[in-house]
C-alpha cells in the first residue's frame, strides 16, 4: 500500500472515526474490503465486503465500529476502486 501516497492511510492506533467526510470503503491488513453502512440501525458502521465465507471468524460478519476496525484488522488504506 506504500506505493499510494495519494491514498489516506490509517494505524492500528488511528481509532478517531473519519465520519461522514471519509472513506467510503477501506482495505484492511489483509486486502479484504469493508464497507461504510450509509443508512439502517448501524450507519456509519463497517462491515466487510462480500463476506459470505464458511468457516471463516464470525467477527467481520458483523457491523464494527471504526476503532474496532482499525484495532482489529488494521492497518487500513482508502479504497478507490
Amino acid at each position: 500500500m506504500a506505493q499510494r501516497p495519494d491514498l489516506r492511510h490509517w494505524s492500528l492506533i488511528d481509532d478517531a472515526d473519519p465520519g461522514d467526510d471519509g472513506p467510503t470503503r477501506v482495505l484492511d491488513g489483509d486486502l479484504d474490503a469493508w464497507t461504510r453502512l450509509g443508512d439502517g440501525p448501524n450507519r456509519g458502521a463497517w462491515r466487510m465486503a462480500r463476506f459470505n465465507r464458511p468457516g471463516q471468524e464470525e467477527q467481520p460478519g458483523g457491523a464494527l465500529t471504526w476503532r474496532e476496525l482499525a484495532y482489529h484488522y488494521g492497518p487500513l488504506t482508502e479504497d478507490d476502486s
